[in-house]
């Protein structure tokens, strides 16, 4: 089963793979491919430059875990920047595929964020330390406060009434 897709700081990954932003390790390794494409967004062209790379170790140690990474750039017609994320997986990144695994990557972190914002500015106080007890009071407190929220997105869900009130809305 493969691994969800996450986005990450490339300086989280092993240095002596990723340096900067700018990929030059990356490159020197001779693993990195580049394509760029056109879009045609309403009346603006956007110039989308992916950049893939297989088998990166995420850390300089001997037991490290090997990922593969992405990268989309868009930029408009006189250069400037956009959007610029990067994503790693444990799925094989190819020419044919690096476009859908950017796309899901791109949807995951919408999805992760709006729920964290949900977290955050509907009294889930998901910032508090918990850091209460001395064995395990902080975990169950930090559970009951997701179940919380994964009952009240079922109400959104299966209650009419519920709906109408606007309690998470």
């Amino acid at each position: 089963m493969h691994k969800c897709l996450r986005k990450y700081r490339e300086s989280t990954l092993c240095p002596h793979a990723f340096t900067d932003t700018t990929g030059i390790a990356v490159e020197s390794v001779g693993n990195l491919h580049v394509f760029t494409i056109k879009v045609q967004n309403g009346r603006k062209t956007e110039i989308h430059t992916y950049r893939y790379a297989n088998k990166l170790p995420i850390r300089d140690t001997d037991d490290t875990l090997m990922v593969n990474w992405c990268e989309l750039t868009i930029r408009d017609e006189r250069g400037k920047i956009l959007y610029k994320n990067a994503f790693i997986t444990d799925h094989m990144i190819t020419a044919g595929n690096v476009t859908s695994i950017v796309r899901s990557g791109r949807a995951r972190w919408k999805i992760e964020n709006e729920n964290n914002n949900t977290l955050k500015t509907k009294g889930y106080n998901p910032e508090h330390n918990y850091g209460h007890g001395d064995d395990h009071l902080s975990t169950l407190l930090v559970t009951l406060n997701i179940l919380a929220f994964l009952i009240h997105t079922l109400m959104e869900f299966i209650d009419e009434k519920y709906r109408l009130s606007g309690i998470l809305s």
